[in-house]
């Protein structure tokens, strides 16, 4: 998100943790181009919201009302959601990565009110081929790969094995049940879960709260912004009907560059 020369990278788990937390007015001072990743989830952040608490406004909250059911394509990525009236906000989330692995997974939140128990722990994930990518031209300084769930799509040699543990500062690199031995799954559908806190989290930008079921078939951040987008030109034709001023925060574009 940004205005004019400032933007702030990678907000979505952290507005997903707002989203979950009932929270919708916070000011967030950040110090950088992005928020931490902490480990990889919506969890820190949902930790510290409690620990300080949230305050009552005696506003009352607008909600963006889903009224008839409808789909929304994104034809470049594939994606594609189907919205339908709730009375309150749910999300199902389905993904395929052609993994075996992974295989095909879903993910479930009948109510925005489980989310911080049952989805905010979902960390990020990326194949082996991504990570050693980015390991390849300078990036993930450090080689810091606690907060990411790594998913191994292909065999490793021993020698593939030291030189991976050699560029991320690991003793030794194992694999397990395809997962490499940096970090264990915290659900056996984590990657569908962090995929539905992504839904949640950038579909924050549009800065109401939603009442409605969405399902999202292969979601990924640039087809969840141009839903959020879709969604804002919605909501200000509901304000419209009631007389009320357009509602115009602006949502930038996105381009996926993690899982």
């Amino acid at each position: 998100i940004g205005k004019n020369d400032t933007t702030i990278s990678t907000v979505e788990h952290l507005l997903a943790a707002f989203v979950g937390s009932g929270v919708d007015n916070a000011l967030i001072e950040v110090e950088g181009g992005e928020i931490p990743i902490m480990d990889g989830s919506s969890k820190p952040f949902v930790d510290a919201i409690q620990n300080v608490g949230i305050e009552d406004l005696e506003t009352d909250n607008d909600y963006l009302i889903i009224e008839s059911a409808f789909s929304f394509k994104d034809e470049a990525t594939g994606t594609e959601f189907v919205l339908s009236p709730a009375n309150e906000y749910s999300v199902t989330t389905l993904i395929d990565f052609n993994s075996p692995v992974l295989g095909q997974q879903y993910a479930q939140l009948d109510s925005i009110t489980d989310f911080n128990d049952n989805i905010a722990s979902a960390r990020t994930f990326a194949f082996l081929h991504e990570v050693e990518q980015l390991l390849d031209n300078g990036l993930i300084k450090g080689g810091d790969l606690d907060n990411a769930v790594v998913v191994v799509d292909k065999e490793l040699s021993e020698v593939d094995r030291k030189r991976l543990a050699e560029k991320t500062g690991k003793t030794s690199i194992d694999v397990q049940k395809g997962i490499l031995n940096t970090t264990a799954l915290r659900f056996n559908n984590e990657p569908a879960r962090h995929k539905l806190l992504d839904v949640v989290g950038d579909l924050a930008l549009v800065g109401k709260r939603i009442k409605g079921k969405i399902i999202a078939t292969k979601p990924g951040h640039t087809a969840n912004t141009a839903l959020a987008k879709h969604l804002k030109g919605m909501y200000n034709k509901q304000r419209k009907l009631r007389g009320v001023p357009k509602y115009d925060p602006y949502i930038p574009p996105v381009y996926d560059t993690m899982q």
